[in-house]
């Protein structure tokens, strides 16, 4: 009777042991899916962020060249140096505007949205300008817009980044600091 005891009290242990073990790998998983998806988040909008402002000051400078290439080629909007200015502005324009759809899809924040939305704005407002001082203001209201753009993304990427990497507790000679050992 005792063997018979003692051989149900170990199989009772292995079982729970296994069905322990299973809880703690089910809950380690979890947590490591939910790390690698919150790291592939940070990372796409990293890469949207940049993408969106990189596209944003190539526009700026293509409603710059368009602007001056109307006033300055002899044709007028007729003339090759315009159409071909006027053709790259509109390709950076649906280019930004592109970069501005995947902001508005992983951004979760409707500041950053607005922010981003406003800076597009002005940028293709800049070919209405009438003359050189409003189109230079103009430009320099694009470049306001996207840098308030850059630094509220900079610190939703920094929170994010800061929320799934926790900061490791500060260690000295091989002991925590906050250990009375």
């Amino acid at each position: 009777m005792q063997a018979v005891l003692t051989s149900l009290v170990a199989i009772l242990g292995t079982v729970v042991g296994s069905v322990i073990t299973f809880i703690f790998q089910r809950k380690a998983a979890e947590r490591a899916e939910i790390f690698a998806r919150n790291e592939w988040l940070l990372q796409q909008r990293m890469e949207t962020y940049s993408t969106f402002s990189q596209l944003l000051m190539d526009l700026r400078a293509a409603q710059y060249n368009r602007w001056y290439r109307l006033r300055d080629d002899p044709d007028g909007e007729g003339g090759a140096s315009f159409i071909a200015a006027r053709d790259e502005s509109y390709r950076l324009r649906a280019a930004a505007g592109h970069a501005l759809f995947r902001v508005q899809l992983l951004a979760h924040d409707p500041r950053l949205v607005n922010l981003a939305n406003e800076a597009v704005r002005l940028a293709a407002e800049m070919p209405k300008c009438r003359d050189k001082g409003d189109l230079e203001a103009r430009g320099d209201e694009v470049k306001l817009a996207l840098e308030a753009f850059v630094k509220a993304a900079a610190g939703i990427v920094s929170l994010a980044g800061q929320a799934s990497h926790p900061p490791l507790p500060a260690v000295t000679m091989g002991h925590r600091q906050n250990d009375k050992s």
